[in-house]
């Protein structure tokens, strides 16, 4: 059984475009390490539907940050 893992989940805004990203790395199936951020979407809009079951708005993620400058934060997840 697989044991070290990480699990990733985005929200997205419209069609794949991600409006939040929320990361668990699991070692040994215990949670070690969280991560959550909002991001701002690439073109600022959202499909009402997506904001309806994610609860994320514009007026949410406006000032936040695009995910290329969250990638620093987060791309150690991805290593191994």
């Amino acid at each position: 059984m697989i044991t070290n893992f990480v699990a990733i989940d985005f929200e997205t805004s419209y069609g794949h475009i991600p409006c939040s990203i929320g990361i668990i790395e699991f070692i040994d199936g215990v949670p070690v390490k969280e991560y959550y951020s909002l991001i701002k979407p690439i073109d600022l809009k959202f499909n009402p539907i997506n904001s309806r079951i994610n609860g994320i708005y514009l007026e949410d993620v406006v000032n936040e940050r695009e995910f290329s400058q969250i990638w620093d934060e987060i791309k150690y997840f991805f290593h191994d």
